[in-house]
Parts: C-alpha cells; sequence; structure tokens
C-alpha cells in the first residue's frame, strides 16, 4: 500500500501562515498571502479514509462556524488609527486648511486601499465567492472534494490544501464584512472633513480674495506651493530632472523633454477628466544648482543689479505639464533667466520676494527656528508633506525637436538669498493656469472672465434636478469633446444606471449632471460646436466650468462633481499614461 502523500511544510508555508491573526484594520488592509487566520486547522492526517468520508462535512462545518465566530463587531482599530494618523498632521501642518485637506487626502487614500483589499481571496476555496450562492454548501463541497481524492494516497494533500483554501477563504470574507463596515465611517468622515475644508477654504477666499502670495520652506529640496498652500511632490521628480539634462545635453539639436505631470490629487487640472480644478497660482521650485551646475561666483551680484544669467536649459509650462528646453543658440532670450534677489523681512521673520510685472506673484520664506530663539538664521524646516497620493507624476520622456514645441514666454527666474543666510539660490518656475481671468469667483474661489462665460451667472438649484434620457444624452454629447476620461465613464454610467431604475441618484450625481448640461448651454452660448474642444489652453473651458459653479454655488472641489471611485479611476488613468 502507498503511503499517503500529505502536504509538505514548503508546500503550506506558500498559503497559510502559523502567526497570530488579527482584526485590527491597520493589519487588515496588509492581509496577504502566506495568510494568517482566525483559527488553527484541524490536522486530518491520522484519521483513516473512513473516518475522514464519514466526517468531511462536520469537520468543514466546524472550521467555518469557528471563523465566523471569530468575526468582531464595529471597526477594530479605525478609530485609533485615524486618531493617530490626525495628530501626525496635526503636527506637520500649522494651518487649519492645510489639516483639513492633509486629512481629505488621508481618506481619499483609504477608502481606495479599502475597495483594494475588500473581498480579495474570498474566491481561493472553489473559484468563486465562499457566500455566492451555490447548489452545495461549503462543507458539502469539501465532503465532496474527499470522496473525490481519498482513493489516490497520492492526492491526499489535495484534500488538505481544500481545508485550508476553505479556512482562508473565510478568512477573507470576514475581512471583506469589517472592511465595508470601515469603508462606511471612512467615507462619512470624508463627508464631514469635506464639508468642514471647504467652509474654511471658502471663507478664506472672501477674506483673501486677491491673494498672490506663495509660502515656500528654505529647504534646498524641489517643492511646489500654491496660492492655497503646498502640494506634495513625488521623490522620483528629481531623478526625472536630471536624467533629462543629461538626455538634452547629449543632443545635437534644440529640444524639449516633459519631466513631469499633475494630477488631481492635490486638486489639480487633469484634461482627461475635463472637469477637475485648475490647480491656483504657483510655483515651482529647484536648487539652482540642479539645473546648472556650475553656477557663477557674482550670482548675488547679479540679483541686486536684476541682471540675466545664461542657460542652455530652462523650465517652462504647458498647462499640467512642466516640460524641460533646451536651445543651441546663445545669442537670443531663450538662454537669458532673470536674477533676483530675496530680502530679509524682520516682521515676519522671512525672507520674501519683491513683486514686479514680470513676478507678480510675491515668494515667502519662512525662517523656522527651534523652540523660542530669537536667532533668524534658518533653523528646524517644515516637514514636508508625507502623504501619498497622484499629485505629481514623472511623464513619458520623448524628446521633441524644436519648432513644434517652441515655448511660448517662459516664466522662470533664479532668486538668491542674501549671502549672510548661507542659503543656496533657488530656480522658480511660475505657472499661472487661468489665462484672461478678471474675477474671483464668490463660491469657486476661482478666477475667471464672467464676460466670456456664456452669459451672466444665474442662481440655480441643483437639487431640484431631475436625471432623464435627453439629459443625459446631453451630458454625453459634451464630455465628448474632451479626452477619453474613465471618470466620466464611471459617472455616465451611474447616470445610465439610475435611468434604468437600479440605482439612485446621490447628491454627486445631481451636480455631476447639472453641471455638464449646464456647461454645455454655455459653451453653446459662446458659438463653440458641439463635440469641438478649443485650442485656446483651457480659457474657454475655465470661464464656462467656473461659471456653471457659481451658477450651482458650488466650491471647486472635484468631490462634489465625481465620486471617490470616479476621482481613483482618474488617478490611475493618468498614472498610466504617465509610465
Amino acid at each position: 500500500m502507498t503511503a499517503r502523500r500529505t502536504i509538505t511544510n514548503p508546500e503550506l508555508d506558500e498559503i497559510y501562515s502559523s502567526a497570530p491573526f488579527d482584526y485590527d484594520f491597520e493589519t487588515l488592509l496588509s492581509w496577504k498571502q502566506p495568510f494568517t487566520i482566525p483559527i488553527t486547522p484541524p490536522d486530518i492526517t491520522a484519521l483513516t479514509d473512513n473516518a475522514l468520508l464519514e466526517s468531511a462535512e462536520s469537520i468543514a462545518q466546524n472550521v467555518i462556524n469557528s471563523i465566523e465566530a471569530s468575526c468582531p463587531a464595529g471597526e477594530p482599530g479605525l478609530a485609533t488609527y485615524l486618531e493617530k494618523q490626525y495628530l501626525d498632521i496635526d503636527q506637520t501642518h500649522s494651518e487649519t486648511a492645510g489639516k483639513l485637506f492633509a486629512k481629505k487626502a488621508l481618506l481619499l487614500l483609504l477608502y481606495s486601499e479599502i475597495r483594494r483589499q475588500a473581498g480579495q481571496h474570498t474566491d481561493l476555496y472553489n473559484g468563486i465567492h465562499v457566500y455566492a450562492p451555490n447548489d452545495q454548501t461549503l462543507a458539502q463541497f469539501f465532503e465532496v472534494t474527499a470522496y473525490v481524492y481519498i482513493e489516490e494516497e497520492s492526492e491526499f494533500f489535495i484534500i488538505e490544501e481544500a481545508l485550508y483554501k476553505l479556512a482562508i477563504s473565510l478568512t477573507a470574507a470576514q475581512i471583506e464584512i469589517v472592511l465595508k463596515r470601515c469603508l462606511k465611517k471612512v467615507l462619512r468622515e470624508l463627508e464631514k472633513t469635506h464639508h468642514t475644508a471647504t467652509s474654511v477654504l471658502q471663507n478664506r477666499n472672501q477674506e483673501r480674495p486677491h491673494s498672490n502670495t506663495i509660502i515656500l520652506t528654505t529647504n534646498p529640496t524641489i517643492q511646489l506651493g500654491t496660492t492655497q498652500g503646498p502640494i506634495a511632490i513625488s521623490r522620483y521628480i528629481e531623478f526625472g530632472l536630471k536624467y533629462a539634462g543629461r538626455r538634452l545635453i547629449n543632443m545635437a539639436e534644440a529640444a524639449a523633454l516633459r519631466i513631469f505631470r499633475l494630477g488631481i490629487g492635490g486638486v489639480l487640472y487633469s484634461p482627461e477628466l475635463g472637469n477637475s480644478d485648475l490647480y491656483h497660482d504657483s510655483a515651482l521650485s529647484i536648487p539652482a544648482e540642479l539645473l546648472i551646475p556650475d553656477l557663477p561666483e557674482n550670482l548675488n551680484e547679479l540679483a541686486t543689479t536684476e541682471g540675466l544669467l545664461e542657460s542652455p536649459l530652462r523650465i517652462h509650462t504647458d498647462l499640467d505639464t512642466y516640460i524641460l528646453t533646451r536651445h543651441l543658440s546663445t545669442a537670443d532670450a531663450a538662454h537669458q533667466i532673470p536674477v533676483r534677489a530675496l530680502i530679509f523681512d524682520e516682521a515676519s521673520n522671512s525672507y520674501v520676494s519683491v513683486p514686479s510685472r514680470d513676478f507678480p506673484i510675491r515668494l515667502t520664506f519662512p525662517i523656522h527656528v527651534a523652540g523660542g530663539s530669537s536667532t533668524t538664521s534658518p533653523g528646524i524646516p517644515v516637514k514636508p508633506n508625507p502623504y501619498k497620493g497622484v499629485n505629481l507624476e514623472t511623464a513619458s520622456s520623448a524628446a521633441t525637436p524644436f519648432p513644434a514645441n517652441e515655448p511660448q514666454n517662459p516664466r522662470d527666474c533664479i532668486y538668491c538669498f542674501p549671502v549672510e543666510s548661507g542659503l543656496p539660490p533657488l530656480y522658480i518656475v511660475f505657472n499661472s493656469p487661468y489665462p484672461g481671468a478678471t474675477t474671483i469667483g464668490t463660491y469657486s474661489g476661482r478666477a475667471y472672465n464672467p464676460d466670456k462665460a456664456g452669459g451672466p451667472i444665474e442662481r440655480l438649484d441643483w437639487r431640484e434636478a431631475t436625471i432623464n434620457q435627453t439629459g443625459v444624452d446631453l451630458v454625453k454629447l459634451h464630455v465628448s469633446r474632451f479626452e477619453p476620461s474613465d471618470a466620466n465613464d464611471i459617472m455616465i454610467d451611474r447616470l445610465e444606471k439610475i435611468l434604468q431604475g437600479t440605482s439612485q441618484a446621490t447628491d454627486t450625481d445631481k451636480r455631476f449632471y447639472t453641471h455638464e448640461t449646464r456647461e454645455l448651454e454655455r459653451f453653446r452660448a459662446l458659438g463653440i460646436p458641439d463635440k469641438i474642444r478649443p485650442s485656446d489652453v483651457g480659457e474657454v473651458w475655465n470661464n464656462t466650468h467656473t461659471a456653471t459653479l457659481e451658477d450651482y454655488q458650488l466650491t471647486s472641489e472635484p468631490e462634489l462633481l465625481y465620486t471617490p471611485e470616479a476621482i481613483e479611476a482618474d488617478n490611475q488613468q493618468i498614472a498610466r499614461e504617465n509610465k
């Protein structure tokens, strides 16, 4: 008689870990193979064939009952996790708005992570979700497995493996139950945080409707600041910049190379989405030596006299994309970067720039000192934003010869700190995404030109909307003028399900629906043909989009028009396209 072939330890270690199992929220998010489970699976190797066949169903049912009984109530560990993360955010950010938007970014990330993890591996046992309707119970399925493989001693390990997979899939199902409860709480937190954040932002816009100050740190690192606060950037941007610079220097012709692209995670513009918020006036700051390794010794003198510095490499912006360019000729202005001085402002204990016609944005570099020290020298730097999210993405690196992508009026400048500060000079690239703007929206806080928005602002109410087939067709028609968008596809699919009666309209659905149809009216009022996207660097879109937000008294947060799933889909689309 052939000895039974039982599952070996290396085989078992591939799918199962005997480490303690925990339903803690943070642990569940990272639960993966080899899997821990809340019970120790019974050892069936000592049973005779007859004993195993007689008890197979009851053995499996005991495993099922034990694992289901282990599922806790509530959302274990979630409150503690959020409290810890919120504390870190409160310690990192000094301003209320910064804290709120960092918390919102955290909650959006958690929403995505929970959705990704919930339901994973629930089909490991029999190819379908363990709780999916089936002709056989889970225990009966195990009994059948035992009958099929018991006769061949060499296949006994398959029965053992099936029992472990049953336990793992059931554990995955309990994890799904707990995470779905957590998801509801995260969504409630997200809604509460969103309303508070938008209220704070609206109040701040009313208090400072014409703010033109961008705050950056004195750290010699790559930063992106806006008039509404800092934005997190990827650690790969510096690598991408250096790589692009080396490629361009080695080329025999003038060329341009994209180095990164903006996403909507930081409330930024996405041309695919067509409706997320354009970022506010921004300034990209990088150490000047990254762009120009051999800086002249008289750089501070050039700054004092508002001189120019020649460099074959410069960065300019094209809406949502930052592009490194190289020119061959040294005889024209394309090589000449303005150099300006920063001064020390004793009242604010900061280094500041002096706004001018060419550079109207005021840059502020606060000096952070340890404890209660009164020194004016740089001390403890501001902690960078530690949170994840698609904010700056490395872009495709195909070099494009000029003049196809000839940059128009690049807005860059080298800023020098006072010599006694000991701080290195910075290369700053300004970007203003609101061409032709003349007014700040009352509700949206966005800059736009109401005279070119397709008619006056009206007081409309999205709550009164009735979603019908004609309107949905208009939504499809309007968004077809933009690039293909996974986010728009998700929102339109939701509208179609509402028409079919399989889904109820949410406030987000109504806002998206009314926004798109109203924006289409404004495009038509401007004489823009359907399905045509104006080639005006976003001016028509910005004016009509902002006016539509004003029509419905909405702020510019993308979450008002798009569900978290849609925003996540847009982030993933940008990530795919930037690979």
